[in-house]
């Protein structure tokens, strides 16, 4: 039994992500995902879309704070009920 976490549930569940990372789906999917290079790959899209976020929010910074805040406070809270009811 595969110990399930965020990185490896991502994996099996988003073919997007897999090739990104160069996972292959099926019976390969739990050897290629522990590769380091695989893991590598994720970590680098992961900081990237998250400094593209930083970027973004010291942008919105910038304008008008009150009216950037509810926008993005919508989809915050979008997000989470989309993930939670496809639980």
């Amino acid at each position: 039994m595969i110990k399930d976490t965020v990185y490896l549930s991502l994996v099996r569940s988003n073919g997007a992500v897999r090739k990104i990372v160069g996972v292959r789906g099926g019976e390969h999917l739990a050897g290629d995902a522990r590769k380091p290079a695989a893991v590598l790959k994720y970590m680098l899209a992961h900081f990237a879309l998250v400094g593209c976020s930083l970027v973004l929010s010291a942008v919105t910074l910038t304008v008008d704070p009150l009216k950037m805040h509810l926008p993005l406070a919508l989809a915050a809270l979008g997000c989470a009920v989309w993930n939670g009811a496809a639980r």
